[in-house]
């Protein structure tokens, strides 16, 4: 595989509907992948996750991301919590 870093925007472009493994990931201040090197990408997250295993093994985990540019189903939400806020347990 070629050591080309793409943007996030180009990445999801050449694999749509997979999980992408990026190494060498550079991020913006709230973290989301700005851009880097694909390093494994499959429409099953098990395989990348496992590759990702090996190389975290191998080289350590440095500035790697896992990034899924599946569709998110209709019926589905997110919630995260916001930096900060307290929670009531």
């Amino acid at each position: 595989m070629e050591h080309e870093f793409l943007s996030a925007a180009e990445i999801g472009e050449r694999f749509p509907g997979e999980w992408v493994l990026v190494k060498n990931a550079e991020f913006d201040e709230q973290w989301r992948v700005v851009r880097g090197v694909v390093a494994a990408h499959s429409p099953d997250r098990e395989e990348v996750g496992d590759f990702h295993g090996r190389v975290a093994r191998e080289e350590g985990t440095g500035d790697m991301a896992v990034l899924c540019f599946k569709p998110m189903p209709k019926d589905v939400v997110l919630l995260f919590p916001l930096a900060g806020a307290k929670r009531d347990v």
